[in-house]
């Protein structure tokens, strides 16, 4: 309890609204026992655990879960050449709110991630002359850290903070090209692509395919989209 408050104080202190990730590396001046050299190995697990959305809590493998299970329900309910029965076109219907849902949950995740990422861009600048600060306070944000914790914090969060926005954004890109092709006005052009996705998904992920090849497949999306009068943001571009 001692130390939160510890924690807080120090934001509060230099004009933070809420604790950040960087806050949190005062503490390695609190948990060490007997020897001041404990301080580096409490620095070393605050980095490596500070970042919130990895491991088990992680949205994205559990929504990636999820998107699977919705691709392959959709290939069933268009399997065969023929049309799908009324009981399929039920559950396309179904899988597309399911997407829906799935798609704004991974938006706010996204939002959150660039918006943590973006903040602590602004927090991580080496040069402790050059530290922004706040408009609070007047003093840097991050004015109790040594140049080296920040140079340090930046080499190893920022890669992460990197990985985690790219997961988001690619799961997010699968979702609204599904999202697209189920909003395609002529039944059966729609159940040909979702078969078409189905057949690429079951041959290897979209990264497996060569470069080229992923090019033109969501090439010939994107047309058939806009042939099909589908609004330009219903396909993702680069992001």
């Amino acid at each position: 309890a001692k130390a939160i408050r510890l924690v807080r104080l120090a934001a509060y202190a230099a004009g933070g609204a809420e604790v950040s990730e960087l806050d949190l590396l005062l503490l390695q001046h609190v948990f060490w026992d007997k020897e001041p050299e404990q301080a580096e190995a409490v620095r070393d697990w605050i980095l490596e655990h500070c970042i919130e959305n990895e491991g088990e809590e992680d949205v994205v493998p559990q929504a990636r879960y999820l998107f699977e299970g919705i691709r392959k329900r959709l290939n069933s309910a268009v399997g065969g050449s023929g049309r799908p029965s009324k009981s399929g076109a039920s559950a396309i219907s179904s899988e597309e709110r399911n997407l829906q849902g799935l798609k704004l949950a991974l938006e706010d995740t996204l939002r959150e991630r660039l918006g943590a990422r973006d903040l602590l861009r602004q927090q991580l600048l080496v040069d402790s002359k050059t530290r922004p600060a706040t408009a609070t306070s007047g003093i840097p944000r991050t004015f109790w850290l040594e140049d080296i914790d920040i140079a340090e914090a930046r080499d190893r969060l920022l890669p992460r903070l990197d990985k985690a926005v790219d997961g988001a954004k690619a799961l997010l890109k699968e979702v609204l090209v599904l999202l697209g092709v189920l909003a395609m006005k002529e039944p059966e052009e729609r159940d040909q692509a979702l078969r078409r996705m189905a057949t690429r998904s079951g041959s290897g992920s979209q990264s497996d395919q060569p470069e080229g090849d992923v090019a033109k497949d969501l090439s010939n999306l994107s047309a058939t989209f806009r042939a099909n009068g589908l609004p330009d943001g219903m396909f993702p571009g680069r992001m």
